[in-house]
Parts: structure tokens; sequence; C-alpha cells
């Protein structure tokens, strides 16, 4: 029960609300009024919210089709920056790279993206490309390994490994993989090519 002392009007307020205050903190911990809740502003509707990394991956993926490189790896290098962790669109800006010619910044790429996903075959594939271009095909050899122990379908990969065994004077072998190849496709151009290589081995 609570006393109101006439004499002091002046303290009323603060008589009645301290026996609350000290019930409530005592009990709960919480203060005895509670704030107001905090609303969030309400977004404007005609308010364009910043591109996302998947949004920043597509554009660029859009201007790589176009052929516009120089605009989708600045795409992918955005998409990057939100997201480091990010082996597809690391991949992607390795084969724009490629497309442009600038051979030594896309194996940088391409290892990057591996770094992140070991089982991309298609960036140990496009790996073993820029390796047998450089001339280093005990490297190439082993990308296009790694390609295939990944994706045992991979026929391209079995056409280049052979290719690369042939290039390096490992007969047996090449002619091992381009029966593999032979396997996976016997119907197009490339197998084609891959008969023709064949029976120059066997002759």
């Amino acid at each position: 029960q609570i006393l109101l002392n006439f004499d002091q009007p002046e303290s009323l307020a603060e008589e009645i609300a301290a026996p609350a205050a000290a019930a409530t903190t005592r009990d709960k911990g919480y203060p005895a009024i509670a704030p107001p809740p905090r609303t969030l502003p309400l977004r404007d509707p005609d308010e364009q919210q910043l591109p996302s990394t998947d949004d920043w991956f597509e554009r660029g993926c859009e201007m790589e089709e176009a052929g516009e490189f120089e605009p989708a790896l600045e795409a992918y290098r955005r998409a990057v920056m939100l997201r480091a962790h990010n082996p597809e669109a690391h991949f992607n800006i390795a084969n724009v790279l490629l497309a442009l010619n600038r051979r030594e910044a896309a194996e940088e790429r391409f290892r990057v993206a591996l770094e992140q996903d070991r089982t991309l075959a298609a960036a140990w594939y496009n790996l073993a490309s820029v390796q047998e271009a450089a001339g280093r095909l005990s490297e190439a050899v082993a990308s296009l390994k790694q390609a295939i122990h990944i994706a045992p379908g991979y026929a391209d990969a079995q056409f280049n490994l052979a290719s690369c065994y042939e290039q390096a004077g490992q007969l047996a072998n090449a002619a091992h993989h381009w029966e593999q190849y032979l396997k996976l496709d016997s119907s197009s151009e490339w197998a084609a090519i891959a008969r023709q290589r064949l029976r120059a081995i066997d002759d």
C-alpha cells in the first residue's frame, strides 16, 4: 500500500514510481518502464538496392557471352570483392583473362579457383591448356589427369591428354588415351582427328 504525502505534492510521482521500479528491477533485472519499441525506417519503394554477389556474377556472365570481356572482368571482380570464397567467379575471371590473352594472370586465377574448390574439373582442364601452351607438358598432363579423375567422362580432357603425351613422345600413353577418347566420342570431327592420330602411332 502506498501512502500519499499531501504535504509534499511535488514528490508524489517519485514516491509512486520508486516501489514499482525497485520491484521490477529486483525480480527481472529489466528497467521499470520498457523503452518504446524501435522501428526500422520504411524503405522508399523507388530506392534501388546495391547489387549482390550473384547480381555481379550474372552480369559478368552476360557480358562474357556477349564478348565484352573487360566489363565482364570488372563484374566478376566485384562479385569476388563481395564474397572472396567464390570459386566459380575466380574461374570465370580466369577464362576472361585467357580470352584477353593474359595467360599468366589467367593461370594464377585458375589456381585460386582450385584452392577454393579442387573438384572443378573444368578449371583443371583450362589450367592444363595454359600449361600446354607454355610447353610445360608434364604439368599439363598432371592437370588433365586431375580433371579426368574428377570427371571420368570428360572427353575433351582425354583428347588433350593424348595430345600432350604425343607431343612428349610417349606414344603408348598417347594411343591409350586416343582410344579412351574414342570410347566417349566416336562421331564428331574431333573423333576423326583422334582416329587419324591413332593410326599414325600404329603405323
